[in-house]
């Protein structure tokens, strides 16, 4: 803060006091040698007002010369500061100021070159923008499949044209606005978590199944992590497609096939009963029912690659089923040692939720517990419950349930879809368990080859890890394999 004393007005005061005293000395002194002290007091009246005179008048040159001169300066200055169009100020104004006004006129010529070179990058910078801007719309719109970028709050930064035209009739989608106006939350959110804590798969594409806000359509979607630099994740791309016509087309030729199969067994089974001769008909109803069971395979085969599914870690995709039952009455906790299952982890989670639910229902269970197995060929996924197995009907009309968020397609649909039809129910220790048919993941396949290289070596293999336990149980993991 500025300081009011300083300036010339105390040197004029302390030069005018300098003159007082002297001026009341040299009286002092004259009037001890001087009779008339009324001339010599009229003598230093005339003196001091003299003195007060001189001082007011070189007051009125000093404001008038310099601080008014000073003040009109510093608002010129501030004008240049502000970003004005002045660039100094008039030297031949303030030739007493001297060499003031050229420092200002120097200070704003740096000023004015820094704003210059500020502009010009900011008018590089933004065309260099609005170029890759237009060179990535244009990208994005060239492609066939739809492309939304998201914020991890869920508001849509990004988007293409394909994914308007897909998602215009579910909701409104644009920038600033929330996804779920257009996409289904749940399965959003499904893999959002899931790629949060699987690290690497954050950085690859991840398929899954969603469907639209307003349940009319299916899309089937891959999700990327956007990761910032330190290796947070800052949000996430989906690119999607219409699902619809290609699992329209799938559930047609699958019913008709097992219409097709169901159809002949009958037929067949008559035929080799009746027949004259046994053998014969025998021998060619076995290759017929050999032929359609081998194309039978092959569709499955065929449907269950096709359906978008990744390697997944049974104590991650337990985690991720047991917290959908969070605030619920029924508890859901995880046993046993975990396995990599190959799945589409949002339509199981779904079906596996839905089961757990009519089964607590149906049995009044508070507790139930899930578990996974694999052996050489294959993996399974358990529900256990406290109590007797269900009756067939039950279990039938249980698999039988639609599920709205996958374009009602059944749990039958789902599972069946993963690894066939063969569930079947056992009762161990006085609980009865589910056991649904799953495929074993790649990892789950390096991890036992790489076992057997370990022990045939006769030592674990090097750089093996040791066990990890990110998910609450026990999870093995080797080098070089997804953790």
């Amino acid at each position: 803060m500025p300081q009011k004393w300083r300036g010339p007005f105390p040197w004029l005061l302390a030069a005018f006091l300098a003159n007082v005293v002297v001026i009341v000395a040299a009286a002092y002194f004259l009037s001890q040698g001087m009779a008339d002290h009324e001339k010599l007091t009229a003598l230093t009246m005339v003196a001091l007002s003299g003195a007060a005179v001189m001082f007011a008048l070189a007051w009125k040159i000093v404001d008038f010369q310099v601080v008014r001169l000073i003040k009109r300066m510093a608002t010129e200055v501030r004008a240049i500061a502000h970003g004005g169009t002045r660039e100094g100020v008039d030297p031949n104004r303030y030739a007493i100021l001297s060499p003031l006004p050229e420092s200002v006129n120097s200070l704003s010529s740096r000023l004015f070159a820094a704003r210059k070179e500020l502009s010009e990058g900011l008018a590089g910078a933004t065309a260099k923008s609005e170029e890759t801007a237009s060179r990535l719309a244009a990208i994005l719109n060239d492609l066939h499949e739809g492309v939304v970028v998201c914020n991890l709050r869920h508001q849509v930064v990004l988007y293409n044209s394909v994914a308007m035209d897909m998602l215009v009739e579910a909701g409104q989608l644009g920038l600033g606005r929330s996804l779920f106006e257009t996409v289904a939350r749940d399965p959003v959110i499904h893999m959002l978590e899931m790629l949060t804590h699987r690290v690497e798969l954050g950085g690859r594409g991840t398929p899954f199944l969603a469907g639209t806000a307003d349940g009319r359509m299916l899309l089937q979607a891959r999700m990327t992590l956007i990761r910032a630099p330190e290796g947070d994740p800052t949000g996430y791309v989906i690119t999607m497609v219409d699902a619809g016509p290609q699992v329209a087309a799938l559930s047609r030729r699958d019913a008709l096939l097992r219409e097709v199969v169901e159809g002949l067994e009958s037929p067949l089974l008559r035929l080799r009963i009746a027949a004259d001769n046994p053998t014969i008909v025998a021998r060619e109803a076995e290759n017929i029912q050999t032929a359609i069971q081998k194309v039978t395979e092959g569709y499955q085969r065929a449907l269950t690659e096709w359906w978008p599914m990744a390697d997944l870690h049974s104590g991650d995709f337990f985690g991720l089923v047991a917290r959908r039952f969070e605030g619920d009455a029924l508890k859901v906790s995880v046993t046993g040692l975990p396995v990599w299952l190959h799945a589409d982890s949002h339509s199981l989670a779904l079906a596996v939720e839905a089961l757990i639910r009519q089964i607590a229902d149906r049995f009044g269970m508070t507790e139930m517990d899930l578990a996974a197995e694999s052996t050489e060929d294959e993996a399974w996924v358990d529900i256990g419950w406290s109590g007797a197995t269900a009756a067939k009907p039950a279990l039938e009309g249980w698999l039988s349930k639609p599920l709205s968020l996958l374009g009602n397609m059944t749990i039958r649909d789902v599972l069946i879809h993963h690894a066939g039809d063969a569930f079947r129910q056992e009762h161990r220790a006085g609980r009865s368990w589910l056991r649904l048919p799953m495929r074993k993941g790649l990892e789950v396949h390096f991890q036992t080859l790489a076992h057997g290289l370990a022990q045939g070596s006769g030592g674990p293999l090097p750089g093996q890890a040791q066990p990890a336990d990110p998910a609450g149980i026990l999870r093995p993991r080797l080098a070089g394999q997804c953790p």
